[in-house]
């Protein structure tokens, strides 16, 4: 049974697609969830595959605490392009993508760009640490929190970075977290002022 529901999630698209699930199944999830997720620290959490859930080439996890999901990293570790955004409809309930956990992309070497969802708050330490091909970052965050150490440490050293915001501040305080967290001195960093889906 718990095959078959992870199964019916995996046809979900990144596009904020959605599935309904009925409160037993959701509730099995979630309290499977619970088990490995605690307040503090979700990014520490140990994850059973039967927890993770994929939409749209990205492996995710249930963060109870906020209502939203944590990436964990892709479902192929070839990819080229990365896209972390959508979210899943449960039980009358948006979970959308709240965190990108430590180390979910670290020494992927194929990946050449990635794009963060709106609604991410945090970046986990070193999540796209090694990922020496990484080109192009777009950042379409718009309550970004926090970025973890290393998070962009060995990226190509002529990466850009593409910060989705109208806000100059908002610019300039993302420009300063992402130097903080190891982007390339050499780095670029551009302002753009929509999301392209």
């Amino acid at each position: 049974m718990k095959r078959l529901i992870i199964f019916l999630l995996c046809l979900m698209l990144i596009s904020a697609s959605t599935v309904a699930l009925s409160d037993t199944e959701k509730n099995e999830i979630a309290n499977q969830q619970s088990k490995s997720l605690t307040k503090k620290n979700t990014a520490d959490a140990q994850t059973d595959e039967k927890d993770v859930i994929i939409i749209g080439g990205g492996k995710y996890i249930f963060n109870e605490t906020e209502t939203g999901l944590i990436f964990i990293g892709p479902e192929n570790d070839n990819i080229k392009n990365l896209i972390i955004r959508g979210g899943l409809f449960c039980n009358g309930n948006f979970y959308s993508i709240v965190e990108i956990q430590e180390e979910a992309c670290q020494g992927l070497k194929k990946l050449t760009s990635v794009t963060i969802d709106k609604t991410v708050k945090r970046i986990g330490k070193e999540a796209f640490k090694d990922c020496k091909a990484l080109k192009k970052i777009t950042v379409e965050c718009t309550k970004l929190g926090s970025i973890g150490e290393e998070a962009f440490k060995n990226i190509n050293k002529k990466a850009t970075f593409i910060i989705v915001t109208e806000k100059q501040k908002v610019f300039e305080k993302y420009k300063k977290m992402l130097l903080a967290a190891g982007a390339p001195k050499k780095a670029k960093f551009k302002s753009r002022t929509y999301i392209i889906v």
